[in-house]
């Protein structure tokens, strides 16, 4: 994802990341509490801003466009931005399919 991806209004999707501050507060047993639908309100040179509060109350988050286009995220940050809901989803699957073949080759705990 580059910066030309998105434009301001775009309807976007947030990842909460496991182990962040807002995780804390989400059912973990319900998937869909992971994926958040926002929209992007700001496009800058250095970050992308989007509205994690759909009422507009003033809630907002910052990515910076170089660890986007990149697929990283920053230590702080409690989300990881996606243009669509499918992304997250696969995403999800690979880490669950990492997962499963992680453990299969652990030899740790027998």
């Amino acid at each position: 994802m580059d910066k030309k991806d998105f434009h301001v209004g775009q309807t976007v999707y947030l990842k909460v990341l496991p182990g962040s501050n807002v995780a804390r507060y989400i059912d973990k047993t319900k998937p869909d509490e992971w994926i958040k639908e926002r929209v992007v309100i700001k496009i800058g040179s250095k970050f992308i801003t989007v509205a994690i509060d759909n009422e507009n109350r003033g809630g907002e988050e910052k990515f910076n466009i170089l660890s986007i286009s990149t697929h990283r995220h920053d230590v702080e940050q409690n989300y990881k931005l996606y243009l669509t809901k499918e992304l997250i989803l696969e995403d999800q699957e690979c880490e669950n399919l990492y997962r499963k073949i992680k453990n299969a080759f652990s030899d740790w705990g027998e």
